[in-house]
């Protein structure tokens, strides 16, 4: 499966997906993003900072058998997730809301986040769409592709003359 390192603006980044240096260098990139978006740009409030730019993590594992992606969504109810597949595109969407409320003596404080998200994955051909499986639990959803018949590899013995 290839995937490949997008921008903000759209456009594939020219660095190749891979290596050490590679992620080192992405992650410092959302660092900073992360930064200088946050309670300065106004898209985040100070108590819940960077909370206008939710978008999931997500782990992909390919296995002989299936495919296997991992989205951690802490406070997200999972009747608010949407999953489906269109072609072979795998599209995970929703909804994050998250109410606190707190008080004591001479103050009450209440914040509240609302936000929407969507993460779409490429499928390779070998998926088969019509067997695809998620599981919520304890805030990370466990999507399983079941690969077609025909993608798992098979072992050929190999005789002696």
């Amino acid at each position: 499966m290839n995937i490949i390192p997008w921008n903000k603006n759209g456009s594939s980044t020219s660095r190749t997906a891979g290596g050490p240096l590679d992620m080192l260098h992405r992650e410092m990139d959302r660092v900073f993003d992360r930064f200088f978006d946050g309670p300065w740009g106004g898209t985040a409030s100070l108590a819940a900072p960077f909370a206008g730019d939710f978008a999931p993590p997500l782990d992909i594992a390919e296995g002989d058998k299936e495919i296997t992606v991992r989205a951690e969504l802490p406070g997200v109810d999972p009747s608010r997730i949407e999953l489906k597949v269109v072609g072979d595109v795998l599209t995970l969407s929703g909804t994050k809301e998250d109410q606190r409320e707190d008080s004591g003596e001479g103050f009450y404080r209440s914040e509240r986040v609302f936000g929407s998200f969507s993460r779409s994955i490429v499928l390779p051909e070998s998926v088969d769409p019509d067997r695809v499986n998620a599981e919520f639990r304890n805030g990370v959803l466990n999507v399983r592709m079941t690969k077609k018949p025909t993608a798992v590899p098979r072992k050929i013995a190999v005789k002696s003359a």
